[in-house]
């Protein structure tokens, strides 16, 4: 009897054999998808890789129905049906079938903070996955490594998704249409210089920012992987904003897609009021037509201390500035003391302005300098005795120190002044400046370059009461301080990483805390800002290849990414949430997205409860699944478009208890929709009918009903009061 029972379970088996799939070429990923699905009896289409003669395996995978994406030696990648797998198994020149992995994303904890992985699985009750396609994310920067496997078709590589590039440094290249410099690329000519060692496009990203933020944004491992990018490379020598601005904007129109702009850059030699021409030229760009929005980096000088406010009724103040020397390249230089600060022009009279100089004194290990004895002073001098445009200058002969003073009208009630600086010398030594104010006004000023000192107590010397130490409120600059820009603050991304070394790196920080360098506000017109935070501190991105001074212990296991900190890096986390969002609904307006931010920001144990939003975290943090949730949908331009006259709905403002009337012959498909796009309720009212509906717990306030009749809908807006 024991015999029979092993004969049996042999010819089981070798039925089973028979008739059953070869296991031994799949990897691990893919036996454990295809067992899965064969006890849920499914079928589903599958992303793969394949060795072997990728020639016939071409034809093959064609002649069962699947697609191939990209081509090498001896692998491709394609789809193919589930149940098609037996047969191409089967194949002799099929070596190995290999599952699509779940790729770590490195910026990964970005994506986890910000709940961006929600979004782009399209979680519930989201309709449908978001992952920026079809939106334009423009990125103002350093450039771009345009080689990085980032940028191009995951499909295909040779492929880039990079729609454009302008160089606005360059002289090598064709000018954009309506500019007279630079050099602008195409998609075509970047694909035809991908992997060319004689490429044509001689464009650098040797500073590596702008491929870092890109890569944040709209890389294949970012926040929206499969938006549309265009670059400005930028010219920080001045101030060309606008016209990049402008040049993106005018690209997506003319592609008829939604664009968000990044720019993480900045300055503090600006009024911190949203007045700073750059600034102003932006709002008005992003307002012109809905679909169109601007991220700016709030910046970081959240703790450095650059900001001096003299009080209305204070009439006498003074500060303490110095500048260090710096070794570059085998020379020593002096690091230029700039300030740029603004008065009300009522107070001009008022106002009297002194400027005196210290002996620099360092202590025993020469690694803090502080001020000595004094040396010299200037007389004082009314502000208002300097003309316009004309600089006032004051000489130190002894330290061979200039200081300039220079006056102009902001506006009819602002002025402005810079104060600079200089030391000629041949081997410069530290400055330490004393800046008096007297006579009552309120004035503002920022240290540009230079260093402020605030801790005479701690090197025991002595002040009077008039001395007043910087501080690090209103440090929002240009372009972040604009009225139409979103401002994104930082907070800790991670606290640990693995590096090309093998080694884990490790830091103090606590993830999710606030990071401390993010540029707080108001604004001096008393706005927030910045309005929103998003991961900054410790995010890997894309690292360029032709960045040379990039640590050991930052570079990635894979050496093709970095971890860098910055507000810098938070805007374009907000920049690539926002291209999702622009996916969803294309029409919305950057005030309409602003307001759509603000009542979607989250809280916790680090903000806090936000009753009112602050100058230190805004509205909150930055949460892609909450803000796509609760997106509206886009109505304002449709509810007042042409209705069907023969379609009504009574009574109107509404209860709980509906009526439908439908007048037409036609039958309509209807949804009641809330104006964050959920479906509350579905009917199918017949033609030349009426149907009364009741929709429990329906809250006051605005709904729409969509009505569908085939490929044509109209909306209707009612109100249950």
């Amino acid at each position: 009897m024991k015999k029979r029972h092993l004969l049996i379970g042999a010819l089981l088996l070798s039925f089973f054999s028979a008739f059953s799939q070869d296991y031994s070429k799949y990897d691990c990923g893919l036996k454990q998808k295809i067992h899965i699905l064969k006890k849920e009896r499914k079928t589903e289409k599958l992303y793969i890789f394949v060795k072997g003669d990728t020639k016939q395996l071409k034809e093959e995978i064609k002649r069962l129905g699947g697609e191939v994406y990209a081509v090498s030696s001896n692998f491709l990648t394609g789809i193919i049906a589930s149940d098609k797998l037996e047969e191409l198994s089967n194949q002799k020149f099929t070596e190995k079938i290999i599952s699509s992995k779940p790729m770590k994303c490195y910026s990964e904890k970005a994506i986890e903070n910000t709940n961006t992985d929600k979004v782009i699985h399209g979680e519930s009750p989201l309709k449908q996955p978001y992952t920026g396609k079809g939106v334009i994310v423009g990125i103002i920067d350093t450039g771009i490594d345009l080689q990085h496997e980032d940028f191009r078709d995951p499909k295909d590589p040779s492929k880039s998704r990079i729609l454009y590039l302008w160089d606005q440094t360059a002289d090598n290249g064709k000018c954009p249409k309506n500019f007279s410099y630079g050099s602008e690329w195409t998609k075509e000519q970047i694909e035809e210089n991908l992997d060319n060692p004689n490429s044509t496009i001689e464009q650098f990203d040797n500073r590596g920012h702008g491929t870092h933020v890109a890569g944040i944004a709209a890389g294949n491992l970012g926040i929206a992987p499969e938006s549309d990018i265009i670059i400005v490379k930028y010219d920080f020598t001045s101030t060309k904003s606008p016209e990049a601005v402008k040049y993106i904007l005018d690209k997506a129109a003319e592609l008829g897609k939604p664009c968000v702009i990044n720019a993480s850059y900045g300055t503090d030699n600006c009024p911190h009021d949203g007045s700073d021409a750059s600034a102003v030229m932006i709002d008005e760009l992003i307002a012109q037509r809905p679909g169109q929005f601007f991220v700016a980096a709030a910046g970081n000088e959240g703790n450095k201390q650059i900001h001096m406010e003299k009080e209305e009724d204070n009439d006498n103040m003074w500060s303490w500035t110095f500048s260090k020397t710096i070794e570059m390249y085998n020379y020593i230089y002096l690091e230029i003391t700039f300030i740029y600060g603004t008065y009300e022009s009522k107070d001009a009279k008022n106002l009297k302005f002194a400027f005196g100089l210290n002996r620099t004194e360092a202590n025993e290990k020469e690694t803090i300098i502080y001020p000595g004895e004094d040396l010299e002073m200037s007389e004082y001098f009314n502000i208002s005795d300097i003309e316009e445009g004309t600089p006032k200058t004051i000489s130190f002969d002894g330290e061979e120190v200039i200081i300039d003073i220079t006056v102009s009208k902001l506006n009819p009630t602002v002025n402005e002044f810079n104060v600079k600086l200089t030391k000629q010398a041949e081997s410069p030594s530290p400055v330490f400046m004393k800046f008096y104010i007297k006579g009552k006004g309120l004035v503002h000023y920022w240290l540009n370059s230079g260093n402020s000192f605030n801790n005479p107590e701690e090197m025991d010397i002595t002040v009077d009461n008039s001395f007043m130490k910087f501080n690090n409120d209103i440090v929002v600059g240009a372009p972040a301080s604009g009225k139409n820009i979103l401002a994104v603050g930082a907070y800790i991304n991670r606290n640990s990483w693995n590096s090309k070394n093998g080694k884990v790196n490790k830091s103090e920080y606590t993830p999710s805390d606030y990071a401390d360098f993010t540029s707080k506000g108001p604004t001096i017109d008393g706005r927030i800002k910045p309005e929103i935070t998003a991961p900054g501190q410790y995010v890997m991105s894309a690292l360029s290849s032709s960045i040379k001074d990039v640590g050991s212990e930052k570079i990635s296991q894979d050496k093709k990414h970095c971890i860098q900190s910055g507000t810098s890096m938070a805007a374009p986390v907000a920049t690539g949430i926002i291209a999702l969002l622009l996916e969803k609904n294309p029409n919305l307006t950057h005030q309409q997205i602003k307001d759509l931010i603000y009542k979607s920001a989250v809280k916790d144990n680090f903000t806090g409860t936000l009753d009112k939003p602050n100058n230190k975290w805004g509205y909150g943090k930055l949460d892609a699944f909450a803000l796509l949730s609760n997106a509206k949908v886009e109505i304002e331009e449709i509810i007042n478009s042409e209705k069907n006259n023969n379609f009504n709905i009574y009574p109107n403002p509404a209860s709980s208890n509906i009526t439908l009337k439908n007048a037409s012959s036609t039958s309509f498909h209807i949804e009641i929709l809330d104006l964050y796009g959920n479906i509350i309720y579905k009917e199918i009212v017949e033609g030349n009918n009426s149907k009364n509906i009741y929709i429990k717990d329906l809250q006051a306030g605005t709904y729409i009903i969509r009505t569908i009749n085939g490929l044509e809908f109209n909306i209707y807006k009612f109100i249950k009061r």
